[in-house]
């Protein structure tokens, strides 16, 4: 081992419309020979709401919405919500993300000038805000609970094979269980000395 070097780093952020945030970065590289270096790094961070994400909710009494209702004989139709709901929610959570990267970094003596950098890249960032979609909130009401209610179905609807009337939908913001990513990054670069 030739050298090695390690980091950290620590960002705090004061709002006053959400809580207080702290985002941490650990990082270090060792160099084996002078052509090989191996890297890693951990960062966690938060990412504010803004100030309409966490306004509160508009609720609609008897909107007209056009749905195509699964339960329902799956035709787009313009139905009365007694109870329609959208816009922000005041109980949203702060958004947190976890990075994690290793990469090697080559340098070959025989060409010099030359380096090649090879990086994976893994990001999982929990309690992301989103407002939901319509047709997500009435095909998979057990994702979302409490977003979706009906009535009673009436005796035409269980002539039909039909679920009752829907009497309510939230399409107000939530926060999502968990988004990840994965990833390669490849970066070449030649530097070319010029003469003087």
């Amino acid at each position: 081992v030739q050298s090695a070097e390690i980091g950290f780093s620590r960002r705090w952020d004061v709002s006053n419309r959400v809580r207080n945030t702290i985002s941490n970065t650990l990082s270090g590289m060792v160099t084996l020979i002078p052509d090989i270096s191996l890297r890693a790094s951990l960062s966690e961070g938060f990412v504010p709401l803004t100030a309409a994400a966490i306004a509160p909710s508009t609720v609609t009494t008897n909107s007209n919405v056009t749905i195509t209702d699964p339960r329902r004989g799956n035709v787009a139709t313009v139905t009365q919500i007694p109870t329609y709901i959208t816009g922000g929610n005041p109980l949203l959570r702060t958004e947190f993300s976890r990075s994690k990267n290793f990469g090697v970094i080559l340098k070959p003596r025989f060409l010099t000038g030359l380096s090649i950098a090879v990086d994976y890249r893994e990001i999982v960032r929990r309690d992301t805000p989103s407002s939901p979609a319509l047709a997500d909130v009435l095909n998979f009401p057990q994702d979302y609970e409490g977003r979706l209610e009906r009535a009673a179905p009436a005796a035409a609807d269980i002539a039909n094979g039909y679920a009752g009337a829907i009497t309510k939908i939230d399409l107000s913001r939530i926060n999502l269980a968990s988004v990840w990513q994965n990833r390669f990054e490849y970066r070449i670069n030649y530097r070319l000395p010029l003469p003087t």
